[in-house]
């Protein structure tokens, strides 16, 4: 669908201008280191697919995206709270996000965490505001949806299940797909759902895109990580390799303040430290046995816990292309209707990195 390009660069466009605007009234009520990490952490250059998705449930109901314009801003300030938290060192612990660096990098991580949670509480005072100004029953619905799609039972469960994984080493379909559920996709179905459930739409439309959104969130988690894994791969090329690691010198401080720090919540000397078989230098630690911890360490901090992992790039690659089929076929019922959905798919299909 070629003319979905200029709908979409429409829609981000006027959500980018609106989002501007309704910052701006902060800058004189905020602290101005706070105000700054906010301003930092939304204003990217991100693909706002979750509040399109809203303006486009809008507009599959045959309203103006403009009647949901407050929950599309909430659903980006919830989706931006959750990756400003994900780069922290407690979690992901990223230096680079969409090209620039995170907020915890360039504000610290006191200001990258008030940042995270005054996003939350922003979207949830502006999302009660609306249902307060319209006194409409079907937006509290809505808002209901949204908080529930980000929390424990939702985007919440997810990203702990996700550190979960990332410290057991153990990777299975039903537990990847499980994970990317609520990690990605509950957040992306609610974003679609409530811009049609506000405006109008039926039951089984509701139920058409729900299923369709479901999948696409499946699909969109599998397909970031055929592209991490493809990004991944191109600078492993270019720096330092295991036995950089492991022989120490110009690499040694690198490798333990990414990577060791984070395992054992604290900093450490030399590698063999971690191992437990030396206390930092000397004789002793020359005499250690070249497998050592650092050789797990390394290898946690290269391989995230995805379904990559598991079965390897053309097993992702063959479940991407069942759920291909599981969105297609989510959105036949609803004809032509769903052709800017169908247009938004195959535009997410083309994206890259």
């Amino acid at each position: 669908m070629d003319d979905f390009n200029d709908v979409y660069a429409g829609l981000k466009e006027k959500f980018n201008l609106t989002l501007i605007e309704f910052l701006k009234p902060y800058e004189r009520t905020v602290n101005e280191n706070l105000y700054d990490a906010i301003k930092y952490s939304l204003i990217n250059s991100g693909k706002r697919i979750r509040p399109v998705l809203c303006m486009l449930g809008a507009r599959f109901a045959k309203k103006s995206e403009d009647e949901v314009m407050p929950f599309a801003l909430a659903l980006e300030m919830i989706h931006t709270y959750s990756l400003v938290h994900d780069d922290l060192p407690a979690i992901d612990n990223d230096s680079m996000r969409r090209g620039k660096m995170t907020t915890h990098i360039m504000h610290g991580e006191a200001m990258a965490i008030f940042a995270g949670d005054a996003l939350l509480n922003l979207a949830y005072e502006l999302m009660t505001q609306e249902v307060s100004d319209t006194a409409d029953f079907t937006r509290l619905k809505a808002m209901q949806m949204i908080m529930k799609a980000a929390g424990p039972n939702g985007m919440l469960n997810g990203q702990a299940k996700d550190v979960d994984y990332d410290r057991c080493g153990s990777y299975f379909l039903e537990h990847i797909v499980g994970m990317y559920r609520n990690k990605t996709a509950d957040l992306i179905r609610a974003s679609l759902v409530s811009g049609a459930l506000i405006c109008g739409a039926k039951k089984a439309e509701l139920e058409a895109l729900s299923a369709f959104a479901d999948s696409l969130g499946i699909y969109f988690q599998l397909q970031d990580d055929l592209l991490d894994e493809e990004e991944d791969g191109e600078k492993a090329d270019l720096g330092p390799t295991i036995g950089d690691y492991l022989d120490g010198g110009e690499y040694e401080n690198e490798f333990f303040s990414h990577t060791a720090s984070r395992a054992t919540g604290g900093s450490v000397g030399s590698i063999f430290d971690i191992a437990g078989g030396a206390d930092g230098g000397g004789e002793a630690a020359k005499d250690a046995p070249k497998e050592t911890a650092a050789d797990f360490l390394v290898a946690v901090n290269k391989e995230k816990a995805t379904f990559i992992k598991a079965a390897g790039r053309e097993e992702t690659q063959r479940t991407m292309e069942e759920y291909e089929d599981y969105i297609l076929d989510a959105l036949e019922p609803l004809g032509p209707d769903a052709d800017e959905l169908i247009g938004l798919f195959e535009f997410i299909k083309k994206r890259k990195n």
